[in-house]
């Protein structure tokens, strides 16, 4: 064990790509698993743990990232657009 970072809530899944940002959906916090976080995709540096940015609004169970730090989620429930309450969404990296 080389380090353990609780910044980033409750992993339901990891994903770190080739520039070493971690992606790290959380679907599992709230005030009684997991005071002080709420659920969402957490973005940060896997070299030192630092946090980026923090993607609310959603429910994530599956997550992952494109080359482009384009963000996807999947939702097995939670999706209002859905008639099973499931969906994927996209959010899109903008050009700074």
């Amino acid at each position: 064990l080389l380090h353990s970072w609780k910044q980033f809530g409750s992993p339901a899944r990891i994903y770190i790509d080739k520039n070493d940002v971690i992606y790290v959906a959380d679907a599992l916090s709230d005030e009684k698993a997991n005071p002080g976080f709420e659920v969402g995709i957490r973005i940060g540096s896997a070299k030192d743990g630092s946090l980026k940015m923090f993607i609310d609004g959603t429910n994530p169970e599956g997550m992952g990232a494109d080359e482009a730090g384009n963000v996807f989620a999947g939702l097995t429930t939670g999706c209002p657009v859905s008639k099973s309450g499931g969906c994927i969404q996209k959010w899109v990296r903008s050009k700074k």
